[in-house]
């Protein structure tokens, strides 16, 4: 599921970057997303949030813009699967919006009437992987699926570093 060496690997390094987290905040979060213990969904949702403000906020706006580059790091997805329970990265309406040309309104209405699975957060339809390709076979839409990446964590005010793999290339 998630490799444990990369998470605390790309934990250290937000470490060396912020003095507001400890490693303890990201041992919990570990456990959490993988059920070492009973944890309620608002300590999870918490702890997400506290390590993404601190990972990500700068200083002027009190808007967080997290890179979506982000989600595909072993530390976003352990933050992903503590926060929704997700262990592949979910799918918005505007990503499947990209894949089908569909509307934002009638992907919205789609998922309202349950013909594409999904749930509701905070006024946000989150989707996973498997259920967007099962609604994109019912339309005769080719299934997808994400390309992983070696992309280092992004922190705002520092360069990003990325290495995209192609399909023919296999992970370092």
């Amino acid at each position: 599921m998630f490799d444990k060496t990369r998470y605390f690997q790309q934990a250290e390094k937000i470490l060396q970057l912020n003095k507001n987290l400890a490693i303890e905040d990201f041992i919990k979060l570990y456990d959490m997303a993988n059920s070492y213990e009973n944890y309620s969904n608002r300590d999870c949702a918490e702890l997400s949030d506290k390590i993404i403000s601190y990972t990500f906020s700068n200083g002027v706006s009190s808007e967080i813009m997290i890179p979506w580059s982000f989600f595909n790091t072993d530390l976003g997805l352990v933050i992903l699967k503590a926060k929704y329970g997700y262990s592949n990265m979910p799918y918005f309406i505007s990503d499947i919006v990209e894949l089908t040309g569909f509307s934002k309104q009638y992907i919205a209405r789609e998922a309202s009437k349950g013909n594409i699975k999904g749930i509701k957060k905070d006024g946000t339809w989150i989707f996973a992987p498997d259920d967007v390709n099962e609604y994109l076979e019912k339309k005769g839409i080719k299934k997808i699926s994400y390309n992983p990446t070696n992309e280092n964590i992004i922190y705002p005010g520092y360069e990003r570093q990325a290495g995209y793999l192609s399909e023919n290339q296999n992970e370092e």
